[in-house]
């Protein structure tokens, strides 16, 4: 396998990612290249054919194992928790999004409100981040609790297609490894 096949698909301390190493390969039959990152810190590279099953499979095991260390990699290369889905970036032009907005008590009531009605109709926990990645900047992520993206993503276009994109000037979807999807979209229908 050379380097220009392989994608960034786990980071975590030694310990825990040698044991998910070890699952990938053993159980989910993927080749697996493991690098030295920084201090207690490795990396697992997977070829990019096998990366989405990786994290699919790799981030249910994480879970299950209650492993605190370890994170998956998105499209972009940056470490996320494993038990959140990346489902979409909700975009407001004219509003600087902060840093701090992963936290609820930081967000202007308009959006922690329209959080709160979707939260509410997906039926789980959904944290937020700040985005900046795939020709979008000034983002805030939407990711789900879940390993279920079908299922998501499809409550969510159904939230939107009722409620609209409420504070946010535009929200776009994401696959299910964090990629922004440009030539995608959600329906919206103005709320009246």
């Amino acid at each position: 396998m050379s380097k220009l096949e392989l994608k960034s698909a786990f980071i975590g301390n030694i310990g825990e990612i040698d044991l998910v190493r070890d699952f990938l390969i053993s159980e989910i039959k993927i080749e697996v290249i493991q690098e030295h990152f920084w201090q207690e810190r490795e990396i697992l590279l997977v070829p990019q054919d096998a990366y989405e099953r990786a994290l699919l499979e790799g981030r249910k095991y994480v879970a299950q194992k209650k492993f605190e260390s370890v994170n998956w990699k998105n499209y972009y290369g940056q470490a996320e928790n494993c038990r959140n889905l990346q489902l979409a970036v909700a975009i407001l032009e004219g509003r600087k999004i902060g840093l701090h907005w992963c936290l609820n008590q930081y967000l202007p009531k308009d959006v922690l409100e329209y959080l709160r009605q979707m939260r509410t109709s997906l039926g789980i926990g959904v944290d937020q981040s700040y985005w900046n990645f795939g020709g979008i900047n000034n983002g805030l992520c939407l990711e789900p609790r879940s390993f279920d993206y079908d299922r998501n993503f499809k409550l969510l276009n159904q939230f939107i297609e009722k409620e609209g994109t409420g504070p946010f000037t535009r929200i776009v979807p994401l696959a299910f490894t964090g990629e922004v999807q440009k030539e995608e979209s959600f329906p919206v229908k103005v709320k009246k």
